[in-house]
């Protein structure tokens, strides 16, 4: 196939094989910050039967997104089909994604559809529905959609720019031969690991490599190609209240703890130690709504607390040029044009 030139800039620049040095900036100069943002799912497990559950867990989302906005720092709130069909219904003016964007936040889709048969239409339907709230121009990506189809050209092809929220579930896409190595057993991730063990876990697996956003024109593997159309949106640290101790070790009964937020801190420390400052590189994780809700480890108002001295710390990183907040729309914006 042709490689143009804007095509070759462009995956050097934004998650390709990029010539710069781990000292050196976008320009060969000063080094560059790493993209940090947030992901807040509103998942396709919730129905809502009646004008007063919507409202209430509403506030819920709310709750998030002014924790944040007031401490400075950024989120994106991406909405599966249960919650913008109930707010289009009872809330289509005055709703948690409207609130995101009046704070200057990020909206987005969530895509809980991955399978053997994943199509453009299902990434299309999910989109439509928080189009209708937000605007098709605000709403240019979606977390999920993994599985065993080419979802990256279904993706595209029912309207998305990129994808974020990676797991190694979308490896399930590409073929065995070019997946990352399991290092349980020298050989190729399998179906069967994926689906059953590691499907939630952040992907590509090395840290490093996944800071690197990449264009995608299919999913024989998940390396970056010159004809790509779909951003691949990679840097998933993972789901806050799991960190410390590993998903697998303790969903569905994950509890924040200060430990999780350190993990966060750490893993920024390194990756900027190590990143390559001429690449666009970007990092985030998913925080659930439930994330503060009161239970036997504290209440509401004690884990807002601990998040907050947790975003000061980000701030202060944010400070020193180590990180920059950014919405998921923002990250995908700053990527394509990255020089």
């Amino acid at each position: 196939m042709a490689w143009t030139v804007a095509a070759l800039v462009l995956i050097a620049a934004c998650g390709g094989d990029g010539q710069g040095s781990p000292d050196g900036g976008a320009d060969g100069g000063q080094p560059t910050p790493i993209h940090f943002g947030v992901m807040v799912h509103l998942e396709s497990g919730m129905q809502f039967t009646s004008q007063q559950m919507l409202m209430g867990y509403d506030q819920q989302v709310r709750e998030v997104i002014d924790l944040f906005s007031d401490n400075q720092a950024k989120l994106t709130v991406e909405s599966e089909k249960p919650y913008a069909e109930a707010a289009a219904q009872w809330a289509a003016t005055d709703n948690a994604l409207l609130h995101s964007l009046s704070k200057g936040l990020g909206v987005g889709t969530h895509c809980d559809i991955g399978g053997p048969q994943t199509t453009a239409a299902d990434f299309a339907e999910n989109k439509s529905k928080v189009d209708a709230l937000v605007g098709a121009e605000n709403n240019l990506g979606c977390s999920g959609g993994w599985g065993q189809s080419d979802w990256a050209n279904a993706a595209a092809d029912g309207g998305f720019k990129y994808l974020d929220g990676v797991v190694m579930m979308a490896y399930l896409g590409v073929p065995q031969q070019n997946r990352p190595i399991d290092p349980d057993t020298g050989s190729p991730y399998t179906d069967a690991k994926i689906q059953q063990t590691v499907y939630h876990d952040p992907a590509p697996p090395d840290l490093l490599d996944r800071t690197y956003p990449r264009l995608l024109a299919d999913t024989n593997d998940l390396e970056a190609d010159p004809d790509g159309r779909l951003l691949l949106l990679t840097g998933e640290i993972g789901e806050v209240a799991s960190l410390y101790e590993g998903r697998s070790n303790c969903f569905p009964n994950c509890v924040l703890t200060q430990d999780d937020l350190d993990v966060i801190v750490d893993a920024v420390e390194q990756a900027y130690a190590g990143k390559d400052h001429s690449r666009f590189a970007m990092m985030y994780f998913h925080f659930p709504i439930g994330t503060l809700r009161a239970d036997a480890s504290g209440t509401t108002e004690q884990k807002k607390q601990l998040v907050a001295g947790w975003l000061q710390e980000m701030g202060t990183l944010a400070a020193a040029g180590k990180i920059q907040w950014v919405t998921m729309r923002e990250a995908y914006e700053g990527c394509v044009a990255w020089q």
